[in-house]
């Protein structure tokens, strides 16, 4: 994959789990305990993760600025972190949307 192909499925991936991430905390205020949402947005963040990495490799290999390496790279951790939060949440609120806002 290149870069703009990665980046291309970054930008569509943030916008699924942003607007999956709002429809299961909103059906969970309307007493739905169907979780087919949550099962989507960790998917999603899964294979954001993994794009992440692809990410990362195109910048190395094209010897791109330091600093959007480095940006990758965090990123990378910081989608590990909301997948975990995403696991324990109790659906009050939409933590992986706000999550997905502070990636760089």
């Amino acid at each position: 994959m290149n870069l703009e192909e990665v980046t291309e499925k970054e930008r569509n991936l943030r916008k699924n789990i942003k607007k999956n991430c709002s429809l299961c905390m909103g059906r969970a205020h309307l007493n739905r305990q169907d979780e087919t949402e949550k099962k989507q947005v960790l998917k999603d963040m899964k294979e954001l993760y993994s794009n992440y990495q692809n990410k990362f490799d195109s910048l190395r290999r094209e010897d791109a600025s330091g600093n959007e390496i480095q940006n990758s790279l965090s990123n990378k951790r910081f989608i590990l972190d909301t997948i975990d939060a995403c696991n324990g949440c109790d659906r009050e609120v939409d933590r992986a949307n706000r999550a997905i806002n502070e990636l760089k």
